[in-house]
Parts: structure tokens; sequence; C-alpha cells
């Protein structure tokens, strides 16, 4: 299993409190947390780059999935029907055991 580095983050938030006399108050609470940095950083949100995230939780792996739109991409292979990778076309045994999987 890889071994998660450890990073300092500041982490803020909103705290409202309601007073004995119904009133309440409201301020902007932050503190400074130890937190696991990403293992593994994966590009890309397609059906492949989920795939692979997926996989690698399973394993253990701390993982960060980024992608520069709305999941699912309009623009995406997984939802062009033209481009979806099947079974069916046998050209690469890796791609058809993982699909049947």
């Amino acid at each position: 299993m890889t071994e998660l580095r450890r990073g300092r983050r500041r982490l803020c938030s909103n705290v409202t409190r309601e007073l004995r006399n119904g009133a309440k108050t409201a301020r902007y609470a932050c503190r400074t947390m130890d937190v696991a940095v990403p293992s593994v950083v994966i590009a890309g949100a397609g059906i492949f780059g989920v795939t692979a995230a997926i996989e690698l939780r399973r394993r253990g792996h701390s993982v960060q999935l980024l992608d520069p739109g709305p999941l699912p991409h309009p623009l995406a292979a997984s939802t062009d029907i033209s481009k979806v990778v099947r079974i069916e076309y046998g050209a690469d045994e890796e791609y058809t055991s993982l699909a049947e999987k």
C-alpha cells in the first residue's frame, strides 16, 4: 500500500450560535488541520478515469479525480454511441476483460 503524505490545510466555515435570549451570533471560524494529501491524481473523469479511481480506492490509495467539465461530460467518449468501447470489438483483450468485469 502506498504511504500517504501528510499536509496542513486551513479549513474555514461560518459558525452560528443561538444565545439564551434567542438572539443568534455568527462568526467566521478557521483552523489548521493535518490532512492526507492524495497519493494519486487522475486527470479526466471519463469512464476510464472513474474506473481507475474506483480500483485505486479499493486498493487503499488516496485518489483525487479532476475534470474540467460537468459529469458526465457531453463530449466524453462514454456518452457518444459511436465511440463507446464495446466487448464486440475484440481488438484489445485487456479492454474486453475489463468490460466483462
